[in-house]
């Protein structure tokens, strides 16, 4: 019988956490299936060039297979189910890839919580299986990558999908780095995606609040938002630098994929512009002031949340531009510590006093959960 094909965007994607970085967890299966959109991946080499001199070998001689990399990326739709336990059962879809790009989860019953902080200084990894599948649903090519780590970004426009993009790194593997041909895969037919509805980005609550004070832009009071500045839309890139860390120990070079701070997380944000008032982005970026920006979303038909909150300062050009027939700034924020006296002394960067945690003030994150310092949480929770 000929050869069945591999049709574009036939397959399924495993997702795992690594308990130790870079050794695959083993027993993938369906329920570790993670919903993907535009995956993409690479296996590549660097050459060692070999130019030694010879009458018969203009050219060069063979040059020597060196260093492997091998990279990913895929977007994916953020979802979550009704949390009952706060615990591994009942995480987020995007769970894994949140854990290997940055972001250390607390978990807590009590409040049916699950809390992402981003922290450049710990982070998870991920084993990741790629099954391309042929017309009969009964070959793949499989490709096993692991010690994964990348960056995300994470887009929240009206009236779409939550959705994360996520790419990165994978270690050398001996076994499994090179597609496998024509090896049986788990039952492609069979592979059953949750049926958890996507979160959208709309009905969603907007604070924007400056930190010096108290206030809020737009009007109203906190817990209860005017909304007279209306967000268009939201993206935030998470900033993570990835370098491949490679020894004379390692095989084939690479050794780890290490992550660190980069430039730092930053937030893309269009807002409409209104009569120049309590929101001023030029006086805001100038004065160096800190806004607390929190959003809330609420699942499709239920009761579930997410929410983000990030503390983030104007920098650089405000562009100023037309949509949809409104004229809207589009604003760059790095997200920043807000700097207070009562920290102490250095005043940033260790432990700082604003509530990136929630409080009575309804600021920070909804559960009071003991959360580690950070500039960025995204929360999940089913309220009581």
């Amino acid at each position: 019988m000929a050869n069945e094909l591999l049709p574009a965007g036939r397959g399924y994607v495993y997702v795992k956490t690594e308990t130790t970085y870079n050794t695959n967890p083993g027993d993938l299966d369906a329920t570790d299936v993670l919903y993907v959109e535009d995956f993409a991946k690479t296996y590549s080499r660097d050459n060692v060039e070999r130019g030694g001199i010879s009458p018969g070998h203009p050219g060069g001689f063979l040059s020597v297979p060196s260093v492997a990399h091998q990279t990913w990326s895929f977007n994916s739709e953020v979802r979550m189910q009704t949390i009952s336990s706060a615990d591994s059962t009942d995480v987020p879809n995007i769970d894994p890839v949140m854990k290997a790009c940055g972001f250390v989860l607390t978990s807590d019953n009590g409040t049916a919580s699950h809390t992402y902080t981003l922290d450049p200084g710990n982070h998870s990894s991920f084993t990741l299986e790629a099954y391309e599948v042929d017309t009969l649903n009964a070959d793949t090519v499989k490709t096993v990558m692991t010690g994964c780590r990348g960056n995300a970004t994470l887009s929240f426009n009206p009236g779409e999908r939550i959705m994360i993009s996520a790419s990165g790194s994978a270690v050398y593997s001996a076994t499994g780095m090179a597609p496998a041909i024509s090896e049986t895969g788990d039952g492609a037919a069979t592979v059953t995606y949750p049926s958890d509805k996507a979160m959208l980005a709309n009905g969603t609550s907007v604070q924007l609040i400056n930190v010096s004070d108290d206030s809020l832009y737009g009007g109203g009071s906190i817990g209860s938002p005017g909304n007279a500045v209306l967000v268009r839309s939201l993206e935030i890139d998470c900033g993570m630098a990835m370098s491949e860390q490679m020894g004379l120990s390692s095989t084939a070079g690479v050794g780890r994929v290490y992550l660190h701070g980069g430039e730092g997380p930053t937030a893309n944000m269009v807002i409409e512009q209104v009569k120049v008032g309590d929101f001023n982005p030029w006086t805001i970026r100038d004065n160096q002031t800190v806004i607390e920006c929190n959003f809330i979303f609420t699942q499709p038909g239920g009761s579930n949340q997410m929410q983000v909150v990030f503390y983030g300062q104007i920098v650089g050009e405000i562009d100023e531009a037309e949509n949809d027939g409104v004229r809207t700034w589009g604003l760059t924020l790095k997200m920043r510590y807000p700097e207070d006296p009562s920290d102490g002394s250095p005043a940033v960067g260790f432990e700082p006093s604003h509530p990136i945690k929630g409080d009575t003030a309804n600021r920070g994150v909804q559960a009071d959960v003991s959360l580690p310092a950070g500039v960025l949480a995204i929360q999940f929770i089913t309220p009581s």
